[in-house]
């Protein structure tokens, strides 16, 4: 089992125990009473005396030893700072015996505790299941239990006998008193004192700390609960002890790095916020941001738009929202009126994801909601607009042709989009891409829209746009790679194509590039060409 020096030197009480050693976890399996062999590094608790003690060698540093003392002499300085060798001294008037019985007994209390420790334990090593440890505790201790960050979150609360709404409210006010959690600890390393207003039966708070696992040993969370007596029951302030060092494991590894996250992904929130508004971040901003993250948005996404009728304000909605931001792993969430929006990988769109789709048409259904997709996209920038635009869009077109599915791809329903939303300027309709590279022709005064354009209106035939350009196939080679690197888009898909081609058509109407019209010789032979309509530019 696991013990801290404190706990231990506390076990030994009734015998004046002292240590200067605060050891915070040592794994100790039984206790021995030395019998002059070597000390071994099998996790026993020695009893021996200090005379005994001076005859030991000396221990491997990298071993952990625990002796409980009988000084029938002092033990040196020497000894007690050795490293690995942790020192529990009682006075000379109690035997050997007397001490080995002792810490027999409590041993064996100690273990009729290891049940409820067992359960903490289970639960602390499955961190999605964060309500399963308060609900642990307090089955133990018959109270109402917090488990509290040092940032002041709750990770987890059971009201146990007391109404839930009367227990959340009492806690929320009773965190914006506490600024930081209490270090003035009494003897048996816990807190308590009287509330100010009783709460039902219980008149006292107790905050069992919980401190970090390394080396500065910092709290960085509390154990918080209500008891209706000014004293602890013995009969599970051990198990508490225990489920306070193993927690320190839980907060450092999960509840702080949680806690990190939320902070990381806030920042995310208010920049999307942003550019939904409008407010466009410096590079110098949108980087530090997405460097900070930790949602990897440096790869293909998608933006899901989940639209809803429920408040936002009702549980109803509550509930869906952590249905569906729980549904998509590796993603990323956040909600804007009573719409939720979850960005995450594009994969799950493919074919062999059936069942995984079936499942998100389910769960709409459930919740009597449409959604809608946006196109593929890379990484967050600028165009944020155009993309959390289109997966509007899209789920309003689900929502109006009553999709049975009950979510459309945007792809699938541009033009219908752009015909039924009034709420939107036709140019979040544009792929960014696009407007990327519209940006990077003006930049470097390069003609890669020009060429796009021709390369599909003489229908991707290389002599002809060679000709019609006066290039070098190897030169136009070295340009169709460079567009596709900056759309970073497969011009030949066939979805791209059309999407781009809308996306072209929206600018040359707002007259944001040139209408360019392109025909070659073989064009205007053809009996399907309609010349006539267009002059050549």
């Amino acid at each position: 089992m696991f013990l801290s020096m404190d706990q231990l030197t506390r076990f030994f009480d009734s015998l004046e125990a002292k240590s200067d050693d605060h050891m915070p976890a040592i794994d100790i399996k039984y206790v021995h009473l030395w019998d002059g062999a070597a000390a071994d590094a099998a996790s026993p608790l020695y009893i021996i005396s200090a005379s005994e003690l001076n005859k030991l060698a000396p221990f491997d540093e990298d071993c952990e030893r625990v002796f409980v003392v009988q000084e029938d002499k002092p033990v040196s300085k020497e000894l007690l700072k050795q490293r690995g060798l942790h020192i529990v001294r009682i006075p000379k008037k109690y035997s050997l015996n007397q001490i080995a019985n002792t810490a027999s007994q409590l041993f064996l209390q100690t273990n009729n505790a290891l049940d409820y420790y067992d359960k903490v334990l289970f639960a602390v090593s499955k961190p999605d299941n964060y309500t399963e440890v308060a609900k642990t505790i307090s089955n133990l201790t018959k109270c109402p239990v917090a488990l509290i960050a040092g940032t002041s979150q709750i990770i987890s609360s059971c009201e146990h006998d007391l109404e839930k709404k009367d227990w959340d409210n009492f806690l929320s006010h009773r965190l914006l008193k506490l600024i930081q959690i209490p270090n003035r600890l009494t003897y048996e390393r816990f807190y308590i004192e009287p509330l100010k207003t009783p709460l039902g039966e219980y008149e006292y708070e107790v905050f069992f700390p919980i401190v970090s696992d390394d080396p500065a040993r910092q709290v960085n969370g509390i154990i918080y609960l209500l008891c209706s007596d000014p004293i602890v029951p013995a009969s599970w302030s051990n198990v508490l002890h225990f489920t306070s060092y193993t927690m320190s494991w839980f907060f450092t590894r999960y509840a702080n790095k949680d806690n990190a996250i939320k902070l990381q992904n806030q920042m995310m929130n208010f920049m999307l916020t942003d550019l939904l508004h409008g407010i466009i971040p410096s590079e110098d901003t949108l980087k530090r941001v997405l460097g900070n993250l930790s949602f990897k948005t440096d790869r293909e996404l998608i933006l899901i738009c989940v639209r809803t009728s429920l408040s936002e304000g009702s549980d109803n909605f509550e509930e869906a929202k952590r249905l569906f931001m729980s549904f998509f792993e590796d993603s990323f969430s956040f909600t804007q009126s009573a719409d939720i929006f979850i960005l995450t990988s594009p994969s799950w769109l493919l074919p062999k994801n059936k069942s995984i789709q079936k499942k998100f048409t389910s769960l709409l259904k459930d919740a009597r909601c449409y959604a809608g997709i946006s196109s593929t996209f890379y990484s967050i920038d600028k165009f944020f607009i155009h993309h959390f635009s289109r997966a509007l869009a899209a789920a309003d077109v689900a929502m109006q042709i009553k999709e049975k599915q009950r979510w459309t791809d945007f792809r699938a329903v541009s033009l219908l989009a752009i015909q039924s939303n009034n709420y939107a300027s036709a140019i979040h309709f544009c792929d960014p891409a696009l407007i990327k590279l519209v940006e990077y022709d003006k930049a470097h005064e390069s003609d890669n829209l020009y060429t796009l354009c021709c390369y599909w209106q003489l229908n991707r035939d290389i002599g002809r746009i060679c000709n019609f350009l006066h290039i070098h196939k190897n030169t136009l080679y070295y340009r169709l790679r460079k567009i596709a690197s900056i759309l970073r888009q497969d011009i030949n898909d066939y979805d791209n194509f059309i999407q781009l081609s809308l996306s072209i058509a929206i600018l040359e109407n707002l007259g944001s590039i040139p209408r360019y019209r392109i025909f070659d010789d073989d064009r205007r032979q053809s009996k399907w060409s309609i010349q006539e309509d267009y002059e050549e530019e």
